[in-house]
């Protein structure tokens, strides 16, 4: 694979990374970061960092998800997110959607702490903010009914387990709250959302703070966005998050509008969220196609999951 990379960057304008026409002399692949959905190679190409993704995993069939990214890259032109370089969509180098952006230097936290909430709250507050119209020729627009059909939908060959018989259940348990619930989404004004966020895709430096994998961001109910928060915070670790840390989080969002059925919508998409997250996690853990490194890395995600929605079918008996 490192060789088919290497020939492939060879065979592009080196102007895409804002370098002069002269002959590349020097491409270095440092590492392979493994991702839900892609395969990132951190690359040094005649002295210019950078990441190219490769789009091996694309378990909901959405053939757009790196061009929705690159898009929305490029239009926020490295405020909050990597600068892009290149997309290809061809499918002849390799079967897969290839992104190069810029590789950011920066820590990832461990865990949500006060000052690392309080970050994340602020970024994405001014993100439910941003216009959307300018953005309307390639932001798709999602709203909670069509997540859910997204988010729980398996392909028919799906390897068919007793925990399986358990998260549909759960499907089964979420529709009817969801679709029983359907006044709560009459008149909430949708925003640009990133969706997914979790501290893998966070970058700290210098008090500032860079999202990466844009690629489910969408048009939709910020409510989802901050339940993503949420649920990953109290699914994965340590420190689960207490009412005085979420009132502290939710502080942050005052400043755009009031919004009377936020509680109650965070409440139902806290429990979506925990399904969409195992049911993403099964895809991948009973998929042929999902590498090793990536099924050692979620496992345990997938424990905690099916632990919670277990816990919480038995709580509505």
């Amino acid at each position: 694979m490192k060789d088919k990379i290497v020939s492939y960057i060879k065979s592009l304008d080196l102007s895409i990374f804002g370098q002069n026409n002269s002959p590349i002399t020097s491409i270095k692949i440092n590492k392979v970061i493994e991702r839900n959905y892609s395969l990132n190679y951190y690359l040094v190409v005649n002295g210019t960092k950078c990441i190219l993704k490769l789009n091996i995993n694309n378990m909901f069939n959405i053939d757009s998800m790196l061009s929705v990214e690159y898009s929305i890259l490029k239009y926020m032109n490295g405020v909050f997110g990597p600068k892009v370089y290149h997309l290809d969509t061809s499918r002849k180098a390799f079967p897969f959607d290839i992104l190069i952006c810029e590789y950011i230097d920066g820590d990832t936290p461990k865990e949500y702490n006060k000052q690392v909430l309080i970050n994340i709250a602020k970024v994405m507050s001014v993100i439910h903010s941003i216009d959307t119209e300018q953005m309307k020729t390639f932001l798709p627009t999602r709203t909670p009914f069509e997540n859910f059909e997204l988010f729980t939908a398996f392909q028919k060959d799906i390897k068919k387990t007793k925990e399986l018989a358990v998260i549909n259940q759960l499907i089964a348990k979420a529709k009817h709250e969801l679709y029983n619930n359907k006044s709560l989404f009459t008149n909430v004004n949708q925003c640009f959302i990133y969706y997914g966020l979790d501290l893998d895709d966070l970058l700290f430096k210098e008090n500032k703070i860079k999202l990466i994998d844009w690629s489910l961001s969408c048009k939709g109910d910020k409510a989802e966005d901050i339940a993503f928060v949420f649920s990953v915070a109290n699914l994965f670790h340590q420190k689960p998050l207490n009412q005085k840390t979420r009132n502290l989080f939710l502080e942050q969002f005052t400043l755009y509008g009031d919004d009377r059925t936020l509680a109650k919508r965070l409440k139902l998409f806290e429990f979506l969220t925990s399904l969409y997250i195992l049911c993403i996690l099964y895809r991948q853990l009973y998929s042929s196609t999902t590498p090793k490194e990536i099924l050692k890395k979620h496992k345990k995600k997938y424990e905690s999951c099916l632990k919670y929605g277990v816990a919480y079918l038995k709580k509505m008996k």
